[in-house]
């Protein structure tokens, strides 16, 4: 392989890195606006279940659609926090880590 076809890799990946990145970071803001519905919701669980609280047990308490976000936005982060690893780790194989420290 060529300096030249090596850097074109490099550049690759690392842009495709700071997308995901960037990406991740809008996923995770969307999910602290979403936070925002739950603080309320909170007062109404029992204080001896609030160790067992998944999304389904807010179901009756949202409505389909608001459901229906946070259960795609909770497999969006799941799939992005995935990716944005799995880019991390070939970046850490070439040798360029240090460029996001």
């Amino acid at each position: 392989m060529s300096a030249e076809e090596e850097r074109t890799i490099k550049g690759s990946l690392l842009a495709e890195y700071v997308e995901a990145r960037e990406g991740f970071a809008l996923l995770e803001e969307k999910a602290r606006g979403l936070a925002k519905d739950f603080l309320g919701l909170s007062t109404l669980l029992n204080p001896d279940k609030i160790w067992n609280i998944s999304l389904e047990s807010y179901e009756p308490f949202l409505s389909k659609h608001k459901y229906d976000e946070i259960s795609k936005l909770k497999v969006a982060i799941e799939e992005g926090g995935a990716e944005l690893s799995g880019l991390r780790g070939k970046i850490d194989d070439l040798g360029l880590g240090h460029l996001f420290k």
